[in-house]
């Protein structure tokens, strides 16, 4: 376990904890409690005891065409109606980066953003050929959101394979808030 304290602005690493399948960070970010989960377990076959909701995710997963890091982002430099849509929190871009060029959407209104006939989307929802890439964290929620859309009539929605975190590891383009 590691410890310290958190100066105003500093990142979310204050504080670890560490269980059987979980790192817990948390901290301050702008006098604001933050925390960051990151599941151990992830790896777990789904035959062998798997949880409701991963049963769930890997049920909506199967009317997903996901796209790993390299993949999105050459579609996003395509222009063939490919957008990249980040669905994470302020804290989690202003702590570990963004991707140049996304869309910034938090999770709580993006169908309304996102769907055609919403009379709040974006423009880019409306234009033909529209593909949105969702990108949470670690590509769980980025699942299940791409899925309601697919739902919605988005029919190109998908999402990004091991999220934010998989496109900083390949070394992508992330900007950092400073």
């Amino acid at each position: 376990m590691q410890g310290g304290g958190a100066a105003k602005g500093d990142a979310l690493s204050d504080h670890v904890i560490e269980n059987d399948n979980n790192v817990d960070q948390f901290g301050l970010y702008n006098n604001s409690l933050c925390c960051l989960s990151t599941s151990l377990s992830h790896n777990r076959t789904m035959a062998t005891n798997s949880s409701k909701i991963d049963q769930y995710l890997e049920e909506k997963r199967q009317g997903l065409n996901r796209v790993d890091p390299r993949t999105a982002f050459e579609r996003s430099q395509s222009h063939d109606g490919t957008v990249i849509i980040d669905t994470r929190p302020e804290a989690y871009r202003a702590a570990e980066g963004a991707i140049p060029g996304a869309i910034i959407i938090e999770r709580n209104v993006l169908e309304w953003r996102l769907d055609p006939t919403s009379t709040a989307n974006i423009p880019e929802a409306r234009q033909p050929g529209f593909a949105p890439i969702i990108v949470c964290n670690e590509g769980y929620a980025s699942s299940l959101a791409a899925q309601v859309l697919k739902d919605l009539g988005v029919d190109r929605a998908t999402d990004l394979v091991g999220g934010f975190r998989a496109w900083k590891a390949e070394g992508l383009p992330v900007e950092l808030k400073e």
